[in-house]
């Protein structure tokens, strides 16, 4: 079984230059945010509301009015 490491480096091999630049960037910043002391728990769950909020953005915006009208068509 390969670690994240090799899967990373695996990957990272296929992607332009520039990109690259982009990931060292990347491990840079995720670097700097362990020294500031958030701990393994927290940064996964930055990482998981991160995730959420890029699904969030594909999502309609509905007014209150219309999430009510949903929730009673539900019923």
């Amino acid at each position: 079984m390969t670690t994240y490491a090799e899967q990373i480096y695996t990957q990272l091999q296929s992607l332009p230059e520039v990109l690259q630049l982009e990931v060292l960037d990347f491990v840079n910043f995720l670097q700097w945010k362990a020294q500031k002391g958030q701990n393994y728990a927290d940064l996964q769950e930055d990482h998981i509301l991160g995730l959420a909020m890029e699904e969030a953005k594909n999502e309609p915006i509905y007014s209150r009015e219309e999430a009510l009208k949903m929730l009673e068509e539900d019923d």
